[in-house]
């Protein structure tokens, strides 16, 4: 991959942090939800991150929000196992994570959404997911991280 693909990537996925961090926990659930959905019927969508679904193929309502956090529960629980874990394997990457919590927003979830992908999580769902976990776990546990993980995710 060339540096301009890997520009134009990193770019898309700032994008995509800055978009969904703006937008409501909700949502987010019910976004989550169309894509799992959309790339249930259309595999070669997996490995693709920040496609449109076409407004007659977008689902809303709380069926398709419940689908969606059902969703993330289940593709986070590689992710809380690096994070919150105590494997030697996984140091560096919970080191940089602590630290770039004191950062901001976008550039946090840029490095969760490049976690949750190297979690086996298809790059399809990464974003979003990086997203809700930034919003409902990282920020507002700073300071008590892996319990707020398990409490707002049930694990």
């Amino acid at each position: 991959m060339s540096s301009n693909n890997v520009s134009e990537v990193v770019n898309a996925q700032v994008e995509l942090a800055t978009s969904y961090l703006a937008t409501d926990n909700d949502k987010l659930y019910v976004e989550l939800g169309n894509i799992k959905h959309f790339v249930d019927r259309n595999p070669s969508y997996s490995n693709k991150f920040g496609f449109k679904i076409s407004e007659e193929d977008y689902v809303r309502g709380s069926a398709m929000e419940k689908f969606g956090r059902e969703f993330f529960k289940n593709s986070t629980s590689e992710v809380r196992k690096i994070i919150c874990g105590h494997d030697k394997n996984s140091e560096k990457i919970r080191s940089d994570i602590m630290k770039a919590i004191s950062g901001d927003s976008v550039t946090l979830t840029a490095l969760i959404t490049t976690l949750v992908a190297a979690a086996s999580v298809p790059i399809a769902y990464a974003p979003i997911i990086s997203a809700i976990l930034v919003k409902i776990v990282i920020l507002p546990a700073k300071d008590a991280f892996c319990s707020q993980w398990d409490s707002s995710v049930g694990v």
